[in-house]
């Protein structure tokens, strides 16, 4: 069976010298040509409905796959720019990390000095206590004071920084919990991205299982022809 786009071209194909192999010709138009085979006389039958075959009909054939094309490259570029922001968001993550792991130390740093100081404090009034116990000399005592006193200075000032470390912990830690319901909002999103594409390349095999399954319905074109 033989295809063409125009009705007298395939006339003239078929007659009066047709190929060998050809038993038949089916135009766009639905037209049919039969040649000449032994008793059977040349051929040929018009469609006059103006039904142009589906079959054949090359928009047809091609328009739902460029759909699905179209589909696939909006889909392709969603994902590309969801995976993006998924990175941007593990990068800020990664980020805002880091700089807890620093503030928890400086923390700890903070607290371990604190609590040297409260230890040295006890240690210096102990002292004092001996010294007034027994009798010892003002001007020591006064130092012993003035001691404790610059001790317990710096022991607020590690106070208030401790403070200042622990409220900024706080922020951070709550930035880094934002940053993780960024990243798997966006984790999902991709997913869906993902699941989409796949979607689309079955739809467009099918769409091309039912082109070639077309191609091949035109091996008997009798019910495609009056």
């Amino acid at each position: 069976v033989l295809l063409f786009e125009k009705d007298d071209v395939a006339r003239n194909a078929m007659y009066p010298m047709p190929p060998k192999n050809a038993s038949k010709a089916i135009t766009l138009a639905c037209s049919e040509v039969n040649p000449q085979r032994g008793s059977r006389p040349y051929q040929f039958f018009r469609d006059h409905s103006n039904f142009q075959s589906r079959v054949l009909d090359n928009h047809f054939m091609s328009s739902n796959l460029n759909d699905f094309n179209e589909q696939l490259e909006q889909s392709t570029e969603q994902l590309r720019q969801q995976s993006e922001k998924v990175e941007k968001s593990k990068r800020s993550f990664n980020t805002l990390e880091f700089k807890l792991n620093n503030l928890r130390q400086k923390k700890t740093q903070t607290e371990a000095r604190l609590n040297g100081l409260n230890e040295r404090k006890y240690e210096i009034e102990e002292e004092l206590n001996k010294l007034e116990d027994e009798g010892l000399s003002e001007d020591k005592i006064t130092n012993l004071r003035s001691s404790i006193r610059e001790s317990e200075d710096e022991r607020n000032a590690l106070q208030v920084k401790l403070t200042e470390l622990e409220q900024s912990l706080a922020e951070k830690t709550e930035k880094m919990n934002e940053a993780e319901s960024k990243i798997e909002a966006s984790t999902k999103r991709a997913d869906h991205l993902k699941n989409n594409y796949k979607q689309i390349e079955n739809d467009i095999k099918s769409c091309q299982i039912q082109i070639e399954k077309d191609h091949e319905k035109l091996e008997d074109c009798e019910g495609l022809t009056k």
